[in-house]
């Protein structure tokens, strides 16, 4: 059989799918990506607003709504990255602190050099 994807089978690291599995889930949504993204590259400060999110966001994806961007990260997004531990997030507050993952950045980057080609 060939190999398309141009991967060694040792290059699937089967003892780690699971974590692979868990990062790829969460950053599977270009809105995750973004609010990652903007921990990352676009301030030095660990915490955010909701607000501040939805404007960077709403920013850098075409038509993206304020109001609805607000609703899909406070009953989703948010969530989502809270649950795998990459956030905590106050709703009542509106306050989300990053605590991001380990080779966030190098995973980052090697998905846009995916794109880029």
């Amino acid at each position: 059989m060939r190999n398309v994807s141009g991967m060694s089978g040792s290059e699937c690291y089967p003892e780690k799918a699971q974590r692979i599995d868990d990062l790829l889930d969460v950053l599977g949504h270009r809105h995750r990506r973004e609010i990652v993204h903007y921990f990352e590259n676009h301030t030095d400060e660990p915490t955010a607003t909701l607000d501040s999110l939805v404007a960077h966001v709403a920013g850098r994806v075409p038509g993206g709504d304020r109001e609805e961007l607000r609703m899909t990260f406070a009953h989703a997004h948010l969530p989502k990255l809270r649950d795998h531990d990459w956030i905590d997030y106050d709703p009542r507050q509106e306050l989300v602190r990053y605590y991001g993952h380990d080779g966030v950045a190098r995973l980052l980057g090697e998905m846009r050099t995916v794109f880029a080609e």
